[in-house]
């Protein structure tokens, strides 16, 4: 874990601010889950979460106004743009007592013209959790690592069980640009996207 960049999913403040991390020994007492806690499985659930291959038209993500650098998902606004940029990956249906876990990194730069940024989640066309960041003209919002969690109820209970899970990313400007601007007065991107699943513990 030293190894890791701050931000990086796995630290937390604690750790970055004392530089004390856990440490795992052989000769520990064994560790056994209660049946209500939850079990993270470490699997990618994304395809192409770090865009490695671009956007390809016929790729996992479907976007609009967005266009691939670096392995980056980036937007640059002119000051003519009107409306939102953005993204989106649909996976299988939402399963019953899950919880689902989003990180991203995002980035965002208002250089001539106030911008919003976000990652989300969603039921079909339902909200169910967005994580945004917003910049004053002239403000610079650093790569940061930004994380939406939602936990499903039973089904039959809770609408979005069975419905497509979609993850979202997307920004627009949210106000106009000098007169005059004529170079792109705001950019975002987003990168390295993870989304976990955990479910509870079914005793025996």
């Amino acid at each position: 874990m030293d190894g890791l960049e701050p931000d990086d999913p796995g630290l937390n403040e604690t750790w970055c601010r004392t530089a004390t991390y856990p440490a795992f020994r052989h000769d520990s007492e064994p560790y056994w889950p209660e049946e209500w806690e939850w079990a993270v499985i470490p699997v990618n659930r994304l395809k192409n979460p770090t865009f490695e291959e671009g956007l390809p038209e016929a790729g996992a993500w479907r976007t609009r106004g967005l266009h691939p650098y670096e392995e980056r998902a980036c937007v640059n606004f002119l000051r003519s743009q009107k409306g939102d940029v953005g993204g989106y990956q649909t996976l299988g249906p939402i399963q019953p007592g899950t919880e689902y876990i989003l990180w991203a990194q995002m980035h965002l730069n208002a250089v001539a013209a106030a911008a919003d940024a976000w990652i989300g989640l969603q039921a079909g066309d339902t909200d169910l959790g967005t994580e945004r960041v917003s910049a004053r003209k002239g403000q610079y919002r650093h790569w940061r690592t930004y994380m939406v969690r939602y936990r499903s109820g039973k089904s039959g209970v809770d609408p979005a069980v069975g419905q497509p899970l979609v993850v979202t990313f997307g920004a627009h400007l949210t106000a106009e640009a000098d007169e005059g601007a004529d170079a792109p007065v705001a950019f975002a991107r987003w990168d390295d996207f993870f989304l976990l699943t955990g479910e509870a513990e079914v005793a025996e």
